[in-house]
């Protein structure tokens, strides 16, 4: 878990800005940020923690609130299918609103 808040912060951290990213590369990486927060999530890392991780950004806040407001699994297999779905829908979702 302590893994998954390092990837967000390594993640946050980028030195690219979305003023420098083609429309495609800013939605891989916003679905990067939801598959982490999403590991976070499946992986048991309390709300607190991860509004803790984003420093007050309104988008990833956003991305975070919706991650938790989905159920959380107890096996593995049904965890990496929602952490799946949840990357493969933000990535879809940004593209479509280009």
């Amino acid at each position: 878990m302590k893994n998954m808040t390092l990837a967000l912060f390594a993640l946050l951290a980028a030195p690219a800005t979305a003023q420098e990213m083609t429309p495609d590369e800013l939605c891989a990486t916003f679905a990067t940020y939801a598959e982490v927060v999403m590991k976070a999530r499946q992986g048991g890392v309390p709300l607190g923690q991860m509004l803790d991780t984003i420093n007050g950004e309104p988008l990833l806040r956003n991305l975070v609130m919706v991650a938790y407001d989905q159920p959380r699994f107890s096996t593995e297999t049904y965890q990496q299918e929602a952490i799946d779905v949840f990357r493969d829908n933000v990535h879809l979702g940004c593209l479509q609103a280009q």
